[in-house]
């Protein structure tokens, strides 16, 4: 597994086979994509009811649609659905935000 970043837990990994980071956030609860990303990638949208998603900084989103794409984590390969959230993203390669949904599910050892 690359790390990326020693700091954020950023790793490199493909969604759908498209090269992509992935950040692994204990702090947040389930997957979450940007919309400008998920189209990028050509993730086919489901409609779902609101849900509001709060920022670390305490501000909140809505969430109406989620996405689910093969996800390759160092060698880990899960069928991952992320919500569909309105962040600005910086990052030069799509970024996935995986949280205590994925780390629950997989179990992995964090050194």
């Amino acid at each position: 597994m690359s790390i990326t970043d020693d700091v954020d837990m950023r790793y490199d990994a493909t969604m759908n086979g498209v090269n992509c980071i992935a950040i692994v956030d204990s702090g947040a609860s389930h997957a979450f994509i940007s919309t400008d990303n998920a189209c990028e990638l050509r993730l086919p949208f489901t409609r779902t009811p609101p849900v509001v998603v709060e920022l670390a900084d305490g501000s909140t989103i809505t969430s109406t649609a989620t996405v689910t794409c093969r996800l390759n984590v160092g060698g880990i390969i899960v069928e991952e659905t992320a919500f569909v959230v309105p962040l600005n993203t910086t990052q030069v390669l799509p970024t996935i935000i995986i949280g205590r949904s994925w780390l629950r599910r997989l179990n992995p050892a964090v050194d």
